[in-house]
């Protein structure tokens, strides 16, 4: 997840040059919308190798646990057909 358009482990800016992925926040569970954050792709290697949110400062992994709750709530409420687009991304 990404909010104003700030990395969502780092609050670094984003954009620019630097590759940006999406990746599983918890590397334990399917992705999907309510497991999927926008990193840097060099942030998103780290992040990967570590295997856990452990790492992430507790205020940066508490706005992230509520922006993908929020986006589970969301949709549940509305859901796509065919699972939507992170149904068919091999994260």
């Amino acid at each position: 997840t990404a909010s104003r358009r700030r990395c969502a482990k780092t609050a670094s800016s984003l954009g620019g040059r630097a590759a940006l992925v999406l990746t599983r926040w918890r590397a334990d569970r399917p992705a999907a919308v309510d497991n999927a954050i926008l990193l840097t792709k060099r942030e998103a290697e780290e992040h990967d190798t570590a295997g856990s949110t452990e790492a992430v400062p507790a205020e940066a992994a508490a706005a992230i646990e509520a922006a993908l709750a929020a986006a589970r709530t969301e949709e549940r409420a509305e859901p796509v057909a065919g699972g939507g687009l992170l149904a068919s991304l091999q994260l």
